[in-house]
């Protein structure tokens, strides 16, 4: 009687061992058809990704310069992962660099362009991600909303607005011309400008479509300032300053400056120009004592933006 019920045990024992393997080998299974699938699912979801950010340079491409676009770039890929966005030049194809779902190695997601001349004129592609000094590149992290325009026969990716400082959001339009803009010329313009003196503002050549960013200031015989230049994305092409009394020290550099001092006369204004070969964004912070007269972004459709003379200042354009 003890050894039947001794040998049933045994029995009970391997068969329970029996049902363990089986279900571990089943939730096994189970588990990786788990993993292929949301593997599957952010395959999708990254290739549908780069196909709607493609769709929307190849449209706006094929339309004339002057146009623009927004797209949106979700927060995160599907399950929950940070990725970068990257275009690199004279090469027609869009990157989504994200990773596995299952097991966190590198997928990246691809889509061709209709151009290869992408430029990104965001703060997010200041330093980009790096990998190489040929890509424009962003670490996306946050819901963004992107602004492409077509300028020049490239496309640019740029903020909403071309003008943020604090809380102000606004959007100019350049003033135009066959011709470069000669920092001789500034006080004029500005004079005629409705006698606003310290000032910005874009120009465009539409001979050779550069863009140029411009300065004015009008200073006292004691006045001095400095404007430090950050965040400078876009091929700058020269710099100049007109001659006047006072000759405004300009100097490009790793850390780029204006130096502005003041004159014999008690009123001078003078000009700078930062010329581009084409889109550009640059920031501008005043870190000494500014004038006393407003400081201005002037827009060629009048729609003029006073700005703070404490805070950093970022123009971008298109």
């Amino acid at each position: 009687m003890g050894r039947g019920r001794c040998q049933a045990s045994v029995e009970f024992m391997t068969v329970m061992g029996i049902v363990i393997v089986i279900l571990t080998l089943v939730g096994i299974m189970i588990y990786r058809n788990y993993e292929k699938a949301n593997d599957l699912k952010a395959y999708v979801f990254g290739q549908r990704l780069s196909n709607s950010i493609a769709d929307s340079i190849n449209s706006l491409n094929a339309v004339s310069d002057g146009h623009s676009t927004s797209f949106e770039l979700p927060a995160r890929l599907f399950g929950e992962r940070e990725y970068t966005v990257s275009f690199f030049k004279n090469e027609s194809t869009v990157f989504v660099d994200g990773s596995s779902f299952a097991t966190s190695r590198e997928l990246t997601y691809t889509s061709p362009l209709t151009t290869d001349k992408i430029r990104c004129t965001r703060a997010e592609c200041e330093g980009t991600c790096n990998k190489t000094v040929s890509e424009d590149c962003m670490n996306v992290s946050e819901r963004v909303v992107i602004r492409i325009a077509k300028y020049a026969g490239g496309i640019y990716l740029t903020p909403r607005y071309n003008v943020e400082q604090a809380d102000i959001r606004e959007y100019i339009m350049p003033y135009q011309g066959p011709d470069d803009i000669s920092p001789y010329d500034v006080p004029n313009f500005v004079r005629a400008a409705n006698d606003m003196w310290d000032v910005i503002y874009v120009y465009h050549n539409t001979e050779d479509d550069t863009l140029s960013l411009v300065f004015s200031i009008n200073l006292t015989a004691s006045g001095r300032t400095t404007f430090d230049l950050s965040g400078i994305i876009g091929d700058v092409v020269s710099t100049a300053s007109n001659e006047g009394d006072p000759d405004p020290e300009f100097i490009i550099t790793d850390q780029p400056e204006i130096q502005w001092s003041g004159a014999g006369e008690e009123y001078d204004v003078d000009g700078a120009v930062i010329k581009y070969s084409g889109g550009f964004r640059t920031c501008i912070e005043p870190v000494d004592t500014m004038p006393d007269h407003e400081w201005k972004m002037l827009s060629s459709d009048g729609n003029h933006i006073i700005l703070d003379k404490t805070e950093k200042v970022c123009i971008t354009y298109p």
